[in-house]
């Protein structure tokens, strides 16, 4: 390679557009905050969908906010959940490098240098390899979810997988199943999020929540096939046995 010459990549001719999913603060979100982060070089195809769910997020944070301003007393549990929403938006937003302001959306005004985010990602992995004392060649991903790392180090820990990894020095295939289980969990927290939309709000976001969730668990049983584990959507739920009648003296 030449020194003093920078590699460009190669721009796409048509910039992304928001899934059909994304209606209302969603989309407008998506209309606010796409320009910008594409003239900053920030999103091209492959930062869709965490742009998405960032846009979804916001969404959220957004409706739940209404919701609340319209109840005469307090809700039991909003200050929890406003917290975990707004958490929900700073993650994807940190993913391009901007921080929230007052009313939860991307600050557009103050971006963030991607190379220190990619810094402070790096030291965390580095610790946490040091604590759970494995090799920093078996590392997760940095762009992976605390969730979606929790899930790394418990498949890594399965005797058979680690196995592998150790004759092939390749956790790529790993890799992928923790961001398709990532996925996952995030739609299968929408679809629990049956009490917080009204009726038109759910028959509208089911459909697509349901076949992405089916997608991803899908998606994450032949990704743990593949290295020779088992990947079930739902805990095992034990069902009370039935009585067994009494019998007449």
């Amino acid at each position: 390679m030449m020194k003093g010459k920078l590699l460009k990549f190669p721009e796409f001719a048509s910039p992304p557009v928001p899934s059909s999913d994304l209606k209302g603060p969603a989309l407008e979100e998506w209309q606010r905050v796409a320009p910008t982060l594409r003239r900053l070089g920030r999103l091209d195809r492959t930062d869709v969908f965490s742009l998405e769910f960032y846009c979804s997020a916001f969404a959220s944070l957004h409706e739940f906010r209404l919701e609340l301003s319209k109840k005469k007393e307090p809700v039991r549990g909003a200050v929890t959940a406003l917290k975990i929403l707004r958490r929900s938006c700073q993650d994807w937003a940190l993913e391009f490098g901007f921080a929230l302001d007052r009313e939860g959306r991307m600050n557009l005004r103050r971006p963030l240098p991607l190379s220190t985010k990619d810094q402070r990602a790096a030291a965390r992995i580095e610790k946490e390899c040091e604590r759970r004392k494995i090799p920093t060649w078996l590392a997760p991903d940095s762009t992976l979810s605390l969730e979606a790392r929790g899930e790394y180090y418990r498949v890594l820990a399965l005797p058979r997988v680690r196995r592998r990894f150790d004759a092939t020095a390749d956790t790529a295939p790993l890799n992928e199943y923790c961001k398709a289980f990532e996925m996952f969990l995030s739609y299968r927290r929408s679809l629990n999020r049956r009490g917080q939309l009204n009726n038109q709000q759910w028959t509208e976001r089911r459909p697509a929540w349901t076949r992405a969730y089916k997608h991803y668990a899908a998606r994450c049983q032949v990704l743990a096939r593949e290295m020779g584990f088992f990947f079930k959507t739902a805990p095992e739920i034990a069902r009370a046995r039935p009585k067994k009648a009494e019998k007449k003296s």
